[in-house]
Order: C-alpha cells, then sequence, then structure tokens
C-alpha cells in the first residue's frame, strides 16, 4: 500500500535586494512547507489505518463535522465521534489493499487527496476509488470528507 503525495510549492525569486513582496512570498513558502510536512504525517496515518484495517489513525484527525460516504454503508455528514463508530464498523469488514492517492493544494489553500486501489468484497477483489477532503481549522488540518466508492 503506496500514498504518494504530490505537492506543487510556488518558487520564489531572489534580487540582491530584498523587498517586502520578495518577504511574503518566501514566508508563504515556509508556511507550505509547514502545512506540507503536517499533511505527509496525516497521509501516513491514513496508509496504516488503511495497511492495518483500523480506524483509529484515520478519525483521530476527523473535524467536528464530517461527510462519509463509504460504499454501500453510510452517506451524510456525521459528528467526529460518530463517524468514527461507523469507520470501525466499516474496516472491521472490509480489507483495503494496494490504495494511491496524490495529493494537491487547491486555490483557497484547501486540500485533497484522491485515488485508486482495491478492496475485498464478499472474497473479491473489487477496484475502489477514494476522495479525501481536508480544511484548515484551529491550526492545523483535518479531516471533512471521506469517500469511497
Amino acid at each position: 500500500m503506496l500514498l504518494v503525495p504530490t505537492f506543487l510549492l510556488a518558487q520564489s525569486s531572489t534580487s540582491s535586494q530584498p523587498d517586502s513582496s520578495a518577504n511574503q512570498v518566501l514566508a508563504a513558502r515556509q508556511d507550505s512547507i509547514l502545512h506540507t510536512k503536517e499533511v505527509l504525517s496525516i497521509l501516513s496515518d491514513i496508509e496504516k489505518a488503511l495497511g492495518t484495517n483500523s480506524a483509529e489513525p484515520i478519525t483521530k484527525h476527523f473535524c467536528n463535522k464530517v461527510h462519509l460516504n463509504l460504499r454501500g454503508k453510510a452517506n451524510g455528514y456525521y459528528s467526529g465521534n460518530q463517524a468514527h463508530y461507523i469507520f470501525k464498523q466499516y474496516f472491521e469488514k472490509s480489507k483495503f489493499s494496494q490504495i494511491h492517492c496524490s495529493s494537491n493544494f487547491t486555490e483557497r489553500n484547501e486540500l485533497y487527496c484522491s485515488g485508486n486501489g482495491f478492496m475485498l468484497v464478499r472474497g473479491k477483489q473489487v477496484a475502489i476509488k477514494v476522495y479525501i477532503g481536508f480544511i484548515h481549522t484551529n491550526g492545523s488540518y483535518q479531516i471533512s470528507q471521506f469517500t469511497i466508492y
């Protein structure tokens, strides 16, 4: 199982005299690098969860209200606590393999991870798509949407 993140970071130009716009670009780039490390950590937790069929490494990153759409099991908005129990039950019955995701920042600094993979359903390997939406709130990224279809 492998999550392969891809981030597009703005490149800054250098000049002999730093001006305020160059400093702003540098500060924004440093913020992006910090966010990238945080998101890589979350993606690592997601990889761990899917590899071990354990909900906890994912659900600890849920925000207060999460939209879940889990192939044939749940579809709607749930509190973080409700989503944890729904996820736990789903993971007890599902086996995942070969999940590959790529991640990108959108224009508003929101993040998503989408990808493909396989899971066992009634003993048969079935192709799936995964979409994970993040929001930046309270100083960190949290999962706001998790879809498996």
